[in-house]
């Protein structure tokens, strides 16, 4: 508060659910798809001060959306 004394605060417990759905081989051998939800339910993600700085919870990453495309290239051994 405005005389320097600490005011104690509770920060709500969150769970957080992520989903990531894999395709091995999809249209050739060795082609994979990955696509993926962080923070389903949008809570958003804080970063508690675990000191006296003045300031409320860092905000910190929301839902994200990912999409990944890999493909392994096999060598043949001679």
């Amino acid at each position: 508060d405005t005389n320097g004394e600490l005011i104690l605060t509770t920060i709500d417990p969150k769970v957080y659910f992520n989903l990531n759905l894999q395709s091995q081989d999809l249209l050739a051998k060795g082609l994979d798809l990955s696509i993926g939800v962080n923070d389903i339910f949008n809570q958003g993600q804080q970063f508690i001060q675990p000191y006296n700085s003045g300031h409320a919870p860092l905000p910190g990453v929301a839902r994200e959306f990912t999409i990944r495309l890999n493909y392994a290239l096999a060598f043949k051994e001679k």
